[in-house]
């Protein structure tokens, strides 16, 4: 018996480092967007809530209740949809900040991975080089896996 198709949306949004408004804004636009070609996961980058490198924006005392806040935008936009959204964005533990890619289906949290044994001894657990992945424009690609 032939597995059902699984088309998933590869999203690349060019996020403004600290801007979690506008970045949640844009996800969204993306989001809704490839829900209405049928795609069943939409997948945007990691940190793409905040932009990366987290350096100075983890300072920010702020920055945990902002990015709460975004998420609960992204967790709400699925509510009644077709696609599952996966998002990367920071979470708080303590004093450290962690990179993680939390997935809503439906209106709910349905799945979070945080990234875990990297080198580094820092407040930020993962910290991305911003100069060796250049900002590039938005370009969104659907793929279909299926068992042949």
């Amino acid at each position: 018996m032939a597995q059902p198709n699984l088309t998933i949306a590869l999203s690349q949004i060019n996020p403004l480092m600290g801007d979690v408004v506008g970045n949640v804004l844009k996800i969204r636009e993306e989001y809704y967007e490839v829900d209405g070609r049928w795609v069943d996961l939409a997948v945007f980058p990691e940190l793409c809530l905040t932009g990366s490198p987290l350096e100075g924006l983890a300072e920010d005392g702020d920055l945990p209740g902002v990015v709460e806040e975004g998420l609960q935008v992204l967790r709400a936009a699925t509510r009644g949809r077709r696609a599952a959204l996966l998002v990367g964005a920071p979470q708080r533990d303590g004093d450290r900040f962690f990179s993680a890619a939390l997935v809503f289906e439906n209106g709910e949290v349905s799945g979070c991975f945080r990234k875990r044994g990297l080198p580094g001894d820092g407040a930020v657990e993962t910290v991305l080089d911003s100069t060796r992945n250049p900002m590039k424009p938005r370009v969104t690609r659907i793929f279909e896996f299926f068992d042949k």
